[in-house]
């Protein structure tokens, strides 16, 4: 089911102007496995792989994306700097950016470095993963290809990356990645059709295709194409999908995604909605509402 959502939402990529292909994993065996999984693909070429829930921005972020890819006789790997290194795979490096070890999870972190998940390698890479044994989680750890290749004496690059890196895969990570892309690139843009007893303060994006009637909007707030937005209040810090409805509702700290329904809920605070959900109160009720849901949900309050 979730490749079946990538394929909806993504389809061939040409939207995008990009070419996009597919493979499913047959089960969640750890992050080498793609590698395995996509040998045909990767054939004799060097290959990229990112984690889709990780988000990366910065200053210099291409010039050092460049530099990995044009260095294909080696790997390269991201290092963030952490204050809980315990939580991440964990990289060490020398005064030359040389890679010594990687450990994922480490009771004992040699450094506050994470590895990011975002890995650059030869073509390689496959015959590496094949030889990963599970880890104790019984996973093929991408640490344990990357630290195959250190004890072959391989070199192994780590640049160290500034600017942002979220690790969204958990709903307070994404949350706060919600947060820091609304207040640093949102802009004001309000293409809908908003009327006059509306009121908005802060930066507002209202896409095309949406309307917004006798509501507040408190920025930073992102409504995409194709929503309803029906007296209720919105942000701040909230992302709102297309082709949602919200009515008789406040929300605040949220993420919202694509073809959902909430109506007549006093406060949704520091919420995320899957695609397709539904989120209603039949009782009169004033009690603030907090939400983890996955896609095509329904929720009565």
């Amino acid at each position: 089911m979730p490749a079946l959502n990538f394929i909806k939402l993504f389809g061939n990529g040409k939207n995008l102007g990009l070419k996009l292909s597919y493979m499913e994993q047959p089960s969640p065996d750890g992050l080498a496995q793609a590698f395995i999984i996509g040998e045909k693909f990767i054939g004799d070429n060097s290959v990229a792989m990112i984690l889709g829930d990780n988000i990366f921005y910065g200053n210099g972020l291409v010039k050092i994306l460049q530099d990995a890819v044009n260095n294909t006789n080696r790997a390269t790997i991201f290092g963030y700097y952490v204050s809980d290194p315990e939580r991440f795979g964990v990289v060490e490096f020398d005064e030359h950016n040389k890679v010594v070890s990687v450990v994922e999870k480490p009771k004992i972190p040699k450094s506050n470095y994470a590895v990011t998940g975002l890995y650059f390698y030869d073509n390689r890479v496959v015959e590496f993963a094949k030889k990963v044994l599970p880890s104790s989680r019984g996973e093929l750890e991408i640490t344990d290809s990357i630290q195959k290749l250190i004890d072959m004496g391989k070199v192994v690059q780590s640049h160290i990356l500034t600017g942002w890196w979220l690790d969204t895969g958990k709903k307070d990570d994404l949350l706060e990645a919600n947060k820091i892309v609304l207040h640093d690139l949102l802009k004001q843009n309000c293409c809908g059709n908003i009327d006059k007893d509306t009121t908005m303060t802060g930066i507002v994006e209202v896409m095309a295709g949406s309307i917004v009637i006798n509501s507040k909007l408190l920025g930073p707030v992102s409504i995409a194409e194709n929503c309803k937005i029906i007296n209720s209040t919105i942000g701040p810090c909230v992302s709102i999908g297309s082709g949602t409805t919200i009515e008789n509702s406040a929300i605040e700290d949220s993420v919202i995604l694509p073809e959902c329904h909430i109506a007549n809920i006093d406060l949704l605070k520091e919420s995320v909605v899957g695609n397709g959900s539904t989120v209603i109160k039949n009782k009169d009720n004033s009690n603030l509402v907090r939400l983890f849901l996955g896609d095509v949900n329904r929720v009565e309050i």
